[in-house]
């Protein structure tokens, strides 16, 4: 033991949590100047328009209520609509926060596991991916090492509110940007109109993404919203609009602070894919083409730093990760790909993998999918009826970018719905390699670095199912697109209200806007709560007992463990659908990762990760404890 560690075990667990603390604070100090760097680049707009005060004089009261309703609407009132929302879904929690912050009760679900000690739960095991106190490859800890710390138990229960407020904002934000990249739409839909249709876009599907992944919340509800954002400006890059150089920095921020390794790879992936419809688009002239070179070479740029900076920290010399141990860090083998791809069905229902479904189903599936949720699609297809309807497609100087931001996006959804399919179909990229690995082309050195590069994209995504989340995205934007020249249309052929004429409040509710804001509501958040489950695990208030807060019994037994320095905690593994029944019948979920971050004791968890000597003691483990092997 160093001099270092010494001192430090000699130091009381006050002093020790006063400088986890600090330690703390210096990273959330560094996040908040992050955050404002960003919102000084994303929040200024390209040009500056003097802004006019409205004036309400000519409207009668029911109208001018409504319409400084929708001039106070920003993004903080989107923030504080996710904000509201996850306290009510988590009202239960929150009213035993006195007793959680004195860690007298505990939340634990699936992986969604406290942080109890900053320096063995988080600060070893992201400094050499590989933690003692587990016995395993801590890979989820180390890849989101920028916000795990969200997990420290005086902070996850308000982090589990205001970083999803967070994220849902920044879905909200990265929408109506996707919607004011067209002229042709800024001048013929206003800023408010353009705001309130992503907001109500994304909401259910934010209730859809929240209930698959908030055991998840801090990397891939986060990071599919940084996603989001990268992603929309990236096509703004491409289409060459405004400072490209100061889009380029800021994508580039986003892609390297992304908390999830699959959305990195996610995202060089799709933006190469949409990249050739702008290419074609250059070489027809409908984009500037010195423009679109130095927007490419910008593009490079940042993807290839952003590669090497984020490579550099996780394939580091003080990391158990390289490329040929990577399988055995992340294992991925055929039984795995067969149960992580989705059919279908599931995904045009938007039927994510969940914890949730696993844990009532014992299934990451539904037995049922909820086939009402593909309206969405039918949503989004709503501007490809307009382009083919307007002729744009022979004239484009009528929709101006409208079908050139839409389309690649469009393709892309299709694309994705191909990727999640998996070995499902037959036909897939994962069927068609697997069926023909001994083909003579793979025998080549061009087919071996394909089928390598294949191997390294599998087994980083690892799962088929993340494709859906790159659908959910795609279908994000473009609903939101057709909802909102769903509203031009309604708005150019809708007969004006006389306002000089007494307006009655029903007459109001019923204009034109507020019928087909109050329509689209009905039909794209109800479906959401047409399944009983949804309804409960939602409006329960803790999740339906999922997180509702327990104690903490058997006070001899767990001092026992924690005073035997020869043996190691073994706990079983049912951190997901599994029950422990005890004598009088009653069910008990276990979940190991809790109990060994709780005791902070070195143990065997036999959770995520390939480690063949942790397999080893998980396999040879019985009863309570067992005696810890050593050796290589």
């Amino acid at each position: 033991m160093s001099p270092l560690q010494r001192i430090r075990n000699n130091l009381g667990p006050g002093l020790r949590r006063i400088m986890h603390t600090l330690r703390f604070i210096r990273l959330s100090t560094v996040v908040a100047g992050t955050g404002r760097m960003l919102h000084s680049f994303l929040f200024v707009p390209d040009d500056d328009v003097p802004r006019v005060k409205p004036d309400y004089s000519h409207m009668s009261v029911p109208q001018r209520m409504f319409a400084r309703a929708a001039d106070m609407f920003d993004f903080k009132i989107v923030f504080l609509i996710g904000l509201v929302f996850m306290a009510f879904s988590l009202r239960n929690v929150i009213a035993e926060l006195p007793y959680l912050i004195a860690e007298r009760k505990f939340i634990a679900f699936d992986e969604l596991i406290p942080i109890f000690d900053l320096q063995s739960q988080y600060f070893d095991q992201i400094s050499s991916g590989y933690s003692d106190l587990t016995a395993t490859n801590e890979i989820r800890i180390r890849y989101s090492a920028l916000t795990t710390w969200t997990r420290y138990a005086p902070i996850i229960y308000f982090s589990l509110l205001i970083v999803n407020a967070i994220a849902y904002t920044l879905m909200v934000f990265a929408t109506t940007r996707f919607l004011s990249v067209s002229a042709h739409l800024r001048e013929r839909t206003g800023e408010k109109a353009r705001l309130l249709t992503a907001t109500l876009v994304n909401l259910p599907l934010f209730v859809l993404l929240l209930y698959a992944k908030i055991t998840h919340y801090y990397t891939l509800i986060l990071g599919l919203a940084l996603l989001y954002l990268a992603f929309v400006l990236t096509l703004e890059l491409f289409l060459a609009q405004g400072r490209v150089k100061r889009k380029a920095a800021v994508i580039f921020l986003l892609v390297l602070l992304n908390p999830a390794v699959h959305y990195h790879l996610l995202y060089y992936g799709i933006t190469a894919f949409i990249w050739l419809f702008f290419f074609a688009g250059a070489l027809t002239r409908r984009i500037p083409f010195r423009r679109f070179i130095m927007s490419t070479l910008l593009y490079v740029l940042i993807s290839a730093v952003s590669i090497g900076v984020y490579a550099l920290f996780l394939f580091g010399a003080d990391s158990v990760y390289s490329s040929d141990n990577l399988n055995n860090v992340a294992p991925v083998n055929y039984f795995l790909l067969e149960n992580s791809s989705t059919p279908l069905h599931h995904v045009l229902a938007l039927n994510l993998y969940s914890p949730v479904d696993n844990y009532y189903f014992q299934s990451y599936l539904p037995p049922e999918p909820n086939v009402v949720n593909a309206l969405f699609l039918v949503v989004a297809f709503l501007p490809l009826v307009y382009l083919l309807g307007s002729r744009v497609i022979r004239r484009w100087e009528r929709a101006d970018r409208l079908g050139l931001m839409y389309l690649p996006v469009l393709a892309l959804s299709l694309f994705s719905i191909y990727m999640a399919l998996g070995l499902t179909f037959s036909g897939s990229i994962h069927s068609l390699l697997i069926d023909n690995i001994d083909s003579p082309f793979f025998q080549t050195t061009f087919g071996s670095l394909v089928l390598k590069a294949f191997q390294t994209f599998v087994s980083v995504i690892r799962f088929p199912h993340r494709f859906q989340l790159i659908y959910l995205m795609t279908l994000s934007l473009n609903a939101s697109l057709g909802l909102l020249l769903l509203y031009k249309a309604v708005r150019n052929r809708q007969v004006m209200l006389n306002l000089r004429q007494p307006v009655t409040v029903l007459k109001a509710v019923f204009s034109k806007r507020a019928f087909l804001y109050m329509l689209s509501f009905a039909l794209l958040v109800v479906p959401f709560f047409n399944t009983t489950l949804t309804r409960t695990v939602i409006v329960s208030g803790d999740w339906n007992g999922i997180f509702s807060p327990f104690a903490v019994d058997g006070e001899e037994i767990l001092a026992e463990i924690v005073q035997d320095d020869e043996r190691v905690f073994v706990a079983p593994y049912l951190e997901h659908n599994n029950f422990i029944v005890d004598e009088d019948g009653n069910r008990h979920r276990f979940i190991d990762k809790f109990w060994i971050y709780l005791l902070n004791r070195p143990g065997s968890y036999y959770g995520l990760g390939g480690d063949a000597l942790n397999k080893l003691n998980s396999f040879l483990s019985s009863g309570r404890h067992c005696t810890k092997i050593s050796g290589g």
